[in-house]
């Protein structure tokens, strides 16, 4: 028998199914659509409460993010709107408040800053950090190491400040990193 092995990065059912395959279980049945595409938001994605979406740049585990202005405060935030399948689910759904009003807490240059929570309509609002992540960086290739040695400095104040919060991040890798 071939091992396999499963690497929980982008796919976060990734130990599941290489459990299932193992033992020969029988797939489970696909989950329910995430979230929606901005085509699939009021307006076509034009206009979402005081948000105007522009294109989506990431999705996770609990929601899909997208670039927006906020017409509000004329500026430009990222939005992350929770999946359709994780409100009626008390532990995801408690968590993405839980963890948003942690980061809103936390005054640091190394953390995204939460503007806004609307409960209603399943979204939060934060700081659009538009040089996106390491993930995208290494994949061109390999920082120089001048560049990783201050890249890794400044990870380590964060973390150093987030963790004199009491607040361990727990999903620290290239995607999460900005």
């Amino acid at each position: 028998a071939l091992p396999i092995f499963a690497v929980d990065v982008d796919y976060p059912q990734a130990r599941s199914r290489a459990d299932r395959l193992a033992h020969n279980l029988p797939p489970v049945a696909a989950p329910p659509v995430a979230a929606p595409t901005i085509a699939g938001l009021p307006d076509g994605g034009a206009g979402f409460g005081r948000w105007r979406l522009s294109r989506e740049i990431g999705r996770g585990a609990s929601g899909a993010v997208y670039v927006a202005h906020d017409e509000e405060l004329d500026r430009d935030v990222a939005l992350k709107i929770l999946h359709p399948h994780t409100r009626g689910r008390a532990l995801p759904h408690a968590r993405a408040w839980l963890e948003a009003r942690v980061a809103a807490a936390i005054r640091h240059p190394g953390v995204v800053a939460v503007y806004d929570l609307d409960e209603e309509r399943q979204l939060v609002a934060m700081e659009w950090c538009a040089g996106g992540a390491l993930a995208a960086r290494l994949r061109q290739g390999a920082l120089p190491p001048d560049d990783a040695i201050a890249r890794a400095g400044e990870l380590a104040a964060t973390l150093a400040a987030v963790h004199a919060r009491g607040v361990v991040h727990g999903d620290v890798k290239p995607a999460n990193l900005l």
